[in-house]
């Protein structure tokens, strides 16, 4: 099932990471107010990702709570991410089981990446640990992962099959609603 979700979803993977500023990140380029778009992106993302964890039953190991942890990295810069009510955006309330073992596997994806961000932040000057909050713990969701992948392969039925892809791209595509909801605005301050 895991290589039918990379097949499904390898051009999406790969166009939200341009829209997240990878290639900017590996070369050590990322810029100040694109790292504060990017932790406003997760800290949306996670926030309706753990409401909508909650009304899911049976799999309590998947309710990865880090909301908090973008939040913390954006109030040290003096931000606070869009407020909900100022953005349209969907929500996450119409999946059900299946659709949401799909958008785990963009979750928990994402949450394996924080890993190499975090090594390529620790780069720039700007970004220092306390900081980093959001991206300092990529290595310990390896263990979630591999949990992830073996309960996905008990998932054979087609019906399922399908709805898992069709959650993951919903993931990827809802990232890339808030990237273009949230593009951030050229400031000129003095703080951090």
């Amino acid at each position: 099932m895991i290589k039918e979700l990379r097949t499904a979803t390898k051009t999406l993977h790969l166009e939200l990471e341009q829209q997240l500023y990878a290639t900017k990140i590996m070369a050590g380029s990322l810029e100040k107010q694109e790292y504060i778009h990017l932790l406003s992106i997760n800290h949306l993302f996670f926030h309706e990702f753990e409401h909508f964890s909650e009304t899911i039953s049976g799999l309590d190991d998947y309710k990865i709570k880090k909301s908090h942890l973008a939040e913390m990295d954006l109030s040290y810069y003096n931000r606070e991410s869009m407020d909900k009510q100022k953005i349209e955006y969907p929500t996450m309330d119409r999946m059900d089981k299946d659709m949401y073992m799909g958008l785990l596997y963009v979750v928990l994806g994402s949450q394996l990446g924080t890993a190499v961000i975090s090594k390529q932040l620790k780069r720039l000057d700007y970004i220092p640990e306390k900081a980093r909050n959001f991206y300092g713990e990529g290595a310990t969701y390896l263990p979630l992962w591999k949990l992830f992948v073996k309960t996905l392969d008990t998932q054979t039925e087609i019906t399922h099959r399908q709805k898992a892809i069709e959650g993951a791209k919903y993931g990827f595509y809802y990232f890339s609603i808030l990237y273009h909801h949230t593009l951030p605005t050229i400031e000129t301050t003095t703080d951090h």
